[in-house]
């Protein structure tokens, strides 16, 4: 069977829109006449704008419970586009819902949420159990449509044009790009993901201490404080850009670093999608959430996380340790990884001093 107009939908956060992108690139190989319409959250919509497997992006967003008047204009875009074919990735009632009621022949997705009863396909939701990556639980979907899929990665593509525009930007501002850019993310959307930020201080000193590079921090609004807390007293200039970089603006930044430094976050998961050198510090030992559910894929890419021996169970927020998993990986653990691994080029290392 074939299918000509095909909507996914996918409307909570970026990391996790990001790694439901890989079901558009496989459905266009499969079907490469098809037109695909992804339907995410206000949050992720700008970064799918870089997604080229993807024809036309929608919002619809269930971040926050959605409201009666977005509910029925949801429907009416399904119900009017002629869609054959709806794979609803994150279980939620209301898009169970809306593919129903708009008639759409083939409705394929997770078993939980009236899913069991108003798809026409299924499949038990074991995501939680952190045996596989979430990437390849969203790939397993199609295994409703008799679709065996191998990986396939998440992939962002900024064009030249936009890095230009965007280096003329924040040239302007005194960013020097003749050095590498290294982007540090502090923040993350729970406290429990968060890597101390006295650590964050201490690893860019040891940066500053030996390579010549330009050390931006990056975050939303709320985290200016965040930024602005890590920015104090560093070994030479650095530039705290949270808050004034929209959503496009800082892919398009992320695909001119030279080393992303994140907890598990937003911009963790972009920058893997973009093929950005990547580290990635991870806390929490629960299956479900930790790296080997979310974890980045790329060869780029770089993980630390550890599990103290006290932590049987994971209890994130409620945390009786305060976070010593995350107090576990050192900065100069991730320093000498960096370096290990040459994530910065060695030509811009510092001549050491002659004694």
């Amino acid at each position: 069977m074939s299918y000509k107009r095909i909507a996914i939908i996918r409307t909570d956060r970026i990391g996790e829109v990001i790694l439901t992108t890989p079901l558009a690139a496989v459905l266009k190989q499969q079907y490469p006449d098809s037109n695909i319409t992804f339907f995410t959250s206000d949050l992720a919509y700008e970064v799918l704008q870089f997604a080229p497997q993807i024809d036309t992006t929608e919002i619809f967003d269930t971040i926050q419970k959605p409201t009666f008047k977005s509910f029925l204009k949801f429907l009416d875009q399904l119900r009017h586009s002629g869609y054959d074919l709806a794979v609803v990735a994150n279980p939620h009632k209301y898009s169970h819902l809306a593919v129903s009621l708009a008639g759409i022949k083939t409705r394929v997705g997770f078993n939980r949420k009236w899913g069991k009863y108003l798809l026409t396909h299924s499949i038990n939701d074991t995501r939680a159990e952190g045996k596989i990556h979430e990437l390849d639980a969203n790939l397993k979907l199609l295994q409703c449509l008799g679709i065996s899929a191998e990986r396939n990665r998440p992939s962002l593509v900024v064009s030249a044009a936009e890095k230009n525009a965007l280096k003329s930007k924040l040239s302007g501002q005194g960013i020097n790009f003749k050095w590498p850019i290294i982007s540090f993310h502090p923040g993350s959307s729970f406290i429990y993901k968060r890597w101390p930020r006295e650590y964050f201080k201490e690893l860019i000193k040891k940066i500053q201490g030996e390579y010549n590079v330009e050390i931006c921090l990056n975050g939303d609004v709320s985290e200016k404080y965040l930024c602005k807390e890590i920015a104090i007293n560093p070994i030479l200039p650095l530039h705290s850009l949270a808050g004034t970089l929209t959503v496009r603006e800082l892919v398009i930044f992320l695909s001119l670093s030279q080393l992303v430094i994140a907890n598990d976050s937003g911009p963790m998961h972009i920058a893997d999608a973009l093929g950005t050198n990547l580290i990635a510090i991870f806390g929490r030992g629960k299956e479900g959430t930790g790296p080997n559910r979310w974890g980045p894929t790329g060869k780029n890419s770089y993980i630390f996380h550890k599990i103290p021996q006290q932590c049987t169970v994971c209890v994130n927020e409620a945390c009786a340790y305060n976070f010593e998993c995350l107090k576990m990986i050192t900065p100069e653990e991730v320093f000498n990884g960096i370096k290990a691994t040459q994530l910065i080029p060695v030509e811009f290392k510092k001549p050491q001093a002659k004694e």
